[in-house]
């Protein structure tokens, strides 16, 4: 079962992931308010049709992969179990591939290099998805532009490289990647994030104590 820290970091995933690949004007809120069978989602218009750009549907892909890689980078030991509770964005992943091609082995490598992706991506933004699950954990649920403000700020100075970089990525498909030892680093400190219960002093982002509810 996944605890509410669970959930936060799953979500806020999910929005870093859409704010990074710059389609976070389709999200109307980010909530981990349990409603029917889902603990938490993101609220909002959904573009991913059947007649959707390749590029249009790897970027979705890569979003709901992302949350999915910010829990299990949150809490490693539970990798297998966080894969059995995928069903819902697997099986949205699994369609939008079958959109893109019906050979599996393209599928399966696709699916392998956009997982991939949505992983550096979180790990390059992680103090950004802190940021955003402890809003979570503090409000339950935060309208976009709430969303969009915690990141900007956990991100700082950043944020217009992180973004630029990312454009870069659209228009010759290179990717800035984190070096063995600054994933190592990441990978520690998210340990301790999740042995402590709380945001560590080295992921301590500047942040509004509170956020004005609108």
């Amino acid at each position: 079962m996944k605890t509410r820290e669970i959930v936060a970091h799953h979500e806020a995933g999910h929005f870093v992931a859409a704010y990074f690949q710059g389609t976070v004007e389709r999200i109307r809120e980010v909530t981990i308010e349990p409603s029917g069978s889902t603990a938490g989602r993101i609220n909002g218009e959904d573009p991913i049709g059947e007649d959707a750009a390749y590029s249009d549907l790897c970027r979705g892909i890569i979003e709901l992969s992302a949350g999915y890689a910010a829990e299990i980078l949150f809490d490693p030991s539970r990798e297998d179990e966080a894969r059995e509770g995928e069903g819902r964005d697997d099986e949205c992943i699994a369609t939008w591939l079958g959109w893109v091609t019906s050979d599996k082995t393209r599928r399966a490598d696709l699916e392998k290099r956009l997982r991939c992706e949505a992983k550096a991506l979180i790990e390059d933004h992680w103090p950004s998805v802190v940021a955003l699950a402890s809003e979570l954990l503090q409000h339950t649920t935060l309208d976009a532009y709430e969303a969009t403000y915690v990141v900007a700020i956990a991100e700082g100075p950043r944020a217009e490289s992180a973004l630029a970089a990312y454009r870069r990525y659209l228009a010759d498909g290179t990717w800035p990647r984190p070096t063995p030892a600054e994933r190592a680093r990441r990978r520690a400190v998210a340990r301790q994030v999740h042995a402590s219960g709380r945001e560590s002093n080295e992921m301590a982002t500047a942040r509004p104590e509170h956020l004005t509810r609108r």
